[in-house]
């Protein structure tokens, strides 16, 4: 009974992430890692949150412009 209770919830909760697109990570944590954009490093002077945001948005929007 719990296999299939944890299944249920395991196969709902992430359907739901994919049909809202939120299953992966954004396009600049996939190329620059994740563990390095969580953890401090010398890699925080390279790039700040402000420009890997900035970046990000930029992507998001060619993108959606691509999809039209």
């Amino acid at each position: 009974m719990l296999i299939i209770w944890t299944v249920a919830i395991s196969l709902a909760f992430f359907t739901i992430l994919k049909q809202h697109k939120r299953f992966r990570v954004g396009n600049i944590y996939e190329v620059v890692g994740l563990d390095q954009m969580t953890k401090k490093s010398d890699f925080d002077d390279l790039l700040s949150i402000e420009t890997l945001s900035k970046i990000e948005t930029r992507q998001r929007n060619e993108d959606s412009y691509k999809k039209k």
